[in-house]
């Protein structure tokens, strides 16, 4: 087991060692429920400083290569997306205590509100629309059938608009309870 040079990017308390980051990415996958695209594991990871993007690359291609995970098909379209095969949930289970209580759960809790937030947005949409003055924001909130919030907001500037669409997508829940709240 090679140590890498690579350390860039990774805090005191993350892993060095290609074994730990192989584990590591093999536990976060079995934690979850849902599967998580090459793109959002390298957010929890290099993101939390947890490992050098570099050796994520490399561990999650043996990974790959070794029967471990696989990119799953179906899903190509949205990106690239992994899940476990029994080989890796072994690995999972027989080695993730080798890794500091701490890694293991700031990667799985920073995963679930990365996967909490891309649910919200494919869910939700918002769209700015130029008009002779300004910006109007239309926020809506998706339910079984029809619409559960739509509302359209102006504000002057596209910066003003990109940052009213980007609040509403991350957590529409806040805008639908502060009107629901405010008619009450």
């Amino acid at each position: 087991m090679k140590l890498h040079g690579f350390s860039a990017g990774v805090e005191p308390g993350g892993l060095h060692e290609d074994y730990e980051i192989k584990i590591l990415i093999c536990h976060l996958l079995s934690a979850l429920k849902d599967p998580l695209s090459k793109s959002q594991m390298n957010e929890v990871l290099t993101g939390n400083g947890l490992v050098n993007y570099f050796q994520f690359a490399d561990a999650l291609e043996e990974l790959v290569q070794d029967g471990h995970i696989e990119v799953i098909e179906e899903m190509r379209p949205e990106g690239e997306f992994y899940r476990l095969l029994p080989k890796g949930k072994m690995t999972a289970l027989e080695f993730e205590r080798s890794l500091p209580l701490t890694v293991r759960e700031k990667s799985v809790n920073s995963a679930l509100q990365i996967q909490k937030k891309a649910r919200l947005r494919s869910q939700n949409k918002a769209e700015i629309e130029k008009t002779k003055d300004g910006y109007i924001v239309t926020c809506v909130m998706k339910d079984i059938g029809s619409d559960l919030l739509r509302l359209s907001l102006f504000v002057p500037t596209k910066e003003q608009a990109e940052r009213v669409k980007e609040r509403f997508l991350d957590d529409p829940e806040i805008l639908y309870r502060s009107v629901l709240d405010s008619l009450r």
